[in-house]
């Protein structure tokens, strides 16, 4: 399993939002903003996620707390899913 990658920025703040999130950062490789992959979730990233089940499509963003809202599907960094999808590729 390839290590976390993350933004300068986002691991800047992400590591003030509490001890989980700072577990999940821990060993997580620091990029400058421009040198991420564009294929990795990175904060404010629009996922399309499909139900295998179901194959059913569901568009979300990955966001900080204070913008979570489950009516626009925004999706906390801190909820499981928000930190199952930080770092995340397609496929994943």
């Amino acid at each position: 399993m390839q290590p976390l990658i993350v933004t300068e920025a986002d691991f800047a703040n992400l590591s003030l939002l509490g001890a989980p999130l700072r577990r999940r950062l821990q060993g997580a490789r620091i990029v400058a903003s421009d040198a991420m992959p564009p294929d990795v979730v990175t904060m404010n990233s629009q996922v399309v996620l499909v139900y295998e089940t179901t194959c059913v499509r569901r568009r979300v963003t990955l966001v900080y707390p204070a913008d979570a809202s489950a009516a626009l599907d925004r999706i906390s960094v801190l909820e499981p899913l928000g930190m199952a999808l930080l770092g995340a590729r397609p496929g994943q």
